[in-house]
């Protein structure tokens, strides 16, 4: 019976050593490539041209001539706050960045291009 046991074990442990790990890998994504349109069509939103915010403001020059009529001159001076912008908002009221082929300027007038057709 000693001897089986022996045998046994050995040839237990000649079957392990003859195994080999290999690591689990993970499964392969087939990528396919082609166009993926990831933006969204400006037919379905609604654009808002916000104007540029400029402040306003006047400087006023008064010198006194002694006995002859008082010179005064006002000039106005425009600053502007916040540039012109335009945004797009979709169905639920959210602002939307990403927006297929608009080729306008922000705040510009005018037709969006649609792109190559």
């Amino acid at each position: 019976m000693k001897h089986h046991t022996i045998i046994f074990f050995a040839l237990a442990s000649a079957a392990l050593m003859a195994c080999e790990t290999t690591p689990n890998l993970p499964p392969q994504i087939d990528i396919v490539a082609g166009d993926i349109n990831t933006c969204r069509p400006i037919s379905a939103l609604t654009r808002i041209d916000i104007p540029a915010e400029i402040q306003v403001r006047y400087a006023t020059v008064q010198i006194d001539d002694g006995p002859r009529d008082q010179i005064e001159r006002s000039q106005r001076l425009e600053r502007e706050i916040s540039p012109a912008k335009t945004v797009f908002l979709d169905s639920q009221g959210r602002e939307i960045t990403n927006v297929c082929n608009v080729e306008i300027a922000p705040g510009a007038k005018g037709e969006i291009d649609p792109g190559p057709q």
